[in-house]
């Protein structure tokens, strides 16, 4: 199963199952657009920024 992680600016609203989200390659730094299947965990780095893992779907090159 594919997992994600994420950051949500403050104030912006978490990810949905369904919808489609961007999401950057730390390994070829490519946007991708993929759609959320379920949310796995919430947790807040040290800068207090939200972190969101999910597993997603339907992973196209965005472009």
């Amino acid at each position: 199963m594919d997992e994600v992680m994420m950051l949500v600016p403050p104030g912006a609203p978490l990810p949905n199952p369904g919808e489609y989200v961007e999401a950057r390659s730390d390994l070829t730094d490519q946007v991708y657009q993929v759609k959320v299947k379920k949310l796995i965990s919430l947790r807040w780095n040290k800068q207090g920024d939200l972190i969101v893992e999910f597993t997603y779907s339907h992973k196209k090159l965005k472009g």
